[in-house]
């Protein structure tokens, strides 16, 4: 579920999107010309409003019960509907400035990014046509050995107690623990907004609490929601997304809201794909459109070579029912 403006809002960035859609776009000074238009009305303050009130919905799944305050004193806060209600109005009460200071500040930290407030001409027409990446395949838990690889590197050809003597080393210093806590908080800032804020759905049932955080599933609902009906959405991610039991959710969405066109499962060995990725990794690439439901499939699995690629484009593929 997307962050949701009320009609009026929508209404008006559409109707901003409009204007500066009409502007001639046929030389090199008509593009520039157009981006410093949009660009003139990113700092407008009806549009540095909207951003708040976004940036507020967001900042309310991480931000701390107390923070910092004017004169150092430790104030209760929440984010409320009432707030919500302020911001909409223009009218943010003085007491509620430094709430409003620190949703800035949460909203820089974090880079929280608002598609409908970026692309609301994408939006308008019901979505991004055509969508491709290779999102991160990273896992959202503190990784103490990356972190503190920092300031240490020699912990990552430590064994295990090795690698806890360093850290308990390295947390003397009330400087790294700070940062080593920060770090942790912000991850779990980041899984509680996965898991409660209604943007992302598409979780198997009974895994949603769990510690599977992979991102590139985030990526994966994230794009195929932005793609308007008839759009297209492909992918490089994990070999999870065919065989991993958290990306049950996924699929079913992938076989009964699109049409999923080819799935092809690549193996890395001697790093034929990915020179810098590990060679047991496998992954898969994915292209599925926005329409109707999944009724054949072209699959292929275990591609470990340039010949077996080509012989896979060329045709040389599984078709399944």
């Amino acid at each position: 579920m997307f962050f949701q403006q009320d009609s009026e809002i929508q209404k008006r960035l559409q109707e901003v999107a409009a204007v500066i859609g009409d502007l001639p776009d046929g030389r090199p000074e008509d593009i520039r010309h157009k981006e410093a238009a949009f660009r003139q009305y990113q700092q407008s303050e009806n549009f540095l409003q909207k951003r708040l009130l976004a940036d507020a919905w967001c900042a309310a799944f991480i931000i701390r019960k107390c923070f910092a305050a004017p004169k150092d004193e430790k104030t209760a806060i929440g984010i409320t509907q009432n707030l919500f209600n302020d911001i909409a109005r223009h009218s943010i009460a003085e007491k509620d400035k430094p709430l409003t200071k620190e949703i800035q500040c949460l909203a820089e930290s974090f880079a929280f990014f608002h598609w409908h407030l970026s692309f609301p001409e994408v939006f308008a027409r019901g979505g991004f046509d055509l969508i491709i990446g290779n999102p991160p395949w990273d896992a959202l838990s503190p990784d103490s050995k990356e972190f503190f690889s920092a300031y240490e590197p020699r912990i990552r050809n430590e064994d295990k107690d090795g690698q806890n003597a360093i850290v308990e080393k390295l947390l003397e210093s009330s400087s790294v623990s700070r940062q080593w806590e920060k770090n942790r908080r912000d991850i779990f800032g980041i899984v509680h907004f996965i898991k409660h804020s209604g943007r992302y759905s598409l979780f198997s049932e009974g895994n949603l609490g769990k510690g599977d955080f992979n991102v590139f599933r985030m990526f994966l609902e994230t794009a195929a929601g932005m793609t308007r009906q008839g759009g297209f959405v492909a992918q490089f991610v994990p070999e999870g997304l065919y065989n991993g039991a958290n990306s049950s959710g996924i699929r079913e969405a992938l076989f009964s809201k699109y049409s999923l066109i080819c799935l092809y499962g690549f193996e890395n060995q001697r790093g034929v794909w990915f020179p810098g990725v590990h060679n047991a990794l496998k992954f898969c690439l994915y292209a599925a459109k926005r329409s109707g439901e999944t009724k054949i499939i072209n699959a292929a699995f275990r591609i470990a070579t340039h010949e077996r690629l080509s012989r896979v484009k060329r045709g040389n593929a599984s078709r399944y029912l």
